[in-house]
């Protein structure tokens, strides 16, 4: 038979990804083993949260499947002081989602939206990722996806004013009057001059690819 002990990781939660922890930042003891014998000790109350402790007959599997609602999983420990950890099966496949996904990643959804035939590895969905995700999840997405409307905007509307007053020259007047122009700027501007189309709109998103940053994180 064996002894469950609730899990609740060591130091600060201020990152919720699949289990809210309402702001709790503490120590939780877990087990206490005698340093001379190398045995497991009764769990002793010593200033501080002391874990949930229940006995268990079934199968870890069967632990796993139960699927507690905002808990992780729990530890296994023996009689002989053998232990394993088991996180429940919702919180591996949601902790896998959100922790697998990154700002790259959702930049490179982006581009694939606007150039599916330059990069086909790009592709993918969000379709039955949101579903029994935190409501971090969706703020980080929509944050995200956002950060990178906003900035392809502001460089759109920089190129377009600087468009402006060229807009009427054609051939090699046009050429003559952005030649000075670094080439990415160069293509912008003969870009809106073609009519601000697809590839316009994917040069831009491909010139602002981000820095890599973990999801949900937060000063």
């Amino acid at each position: 038979m064996a002894v469950i002990k609730s899990i609740k990781s060591k130091g600060e939660f201020n990152n919720r990804v699949v289990v809210d922890y309402e702001g709790m930042k503490d120590i939780i003891l877990l087990g206490v083993v005698d340093n001379e014998t190398g045995k497991e000790c009764p769990l002793v109350d010593i200033g501080i949260p002391i874990v949930e402790e229940i006995e268990w007959n079934g199968s870890a599997e069967d632990f796993q499947n139960l699927d507690i609602h905002n808990k992780e999983g729990g530890i296994f420990v023996f009689d002989n002081g053998d232990r394993f950890k088991v996180k429940f099966s919702e919180y591996v496949r949601l902790h896998r989602i959100l922790t697998g996904i990154n700002n790259i990643d959702l930049w490179k959804m982006k581009v694939y939206q606007l150039d599916p035939k330059r990069h086909p590895e790009w592709e993918m969905t969000l379709d039955g990722i949101l579903n029994k995700a935190p409501d971090e999840f969706y703020d980080w997405i929509h944050d995200t996806l956002r950060g990178f409307d906003e900035k392809v905007e502001e460089i759109d509307k920089n190129m377009r004013a600087i468009y402006e007053p060229m807009k009427h020259l054609e051939g090699k007047e046009f050429a003559d009057a952005i030649k000075d122009f670094d080439v990415f700027e160069k293509g912008l501007l003969f870009g809106i001059k073609k009519g601000g189309g697809r590839l316009y709109k994917t040069s831009i998103l491909k010139s602002i690819r981000p820095e890599h940053s973990t999801p949900f994180a937060k000063d």
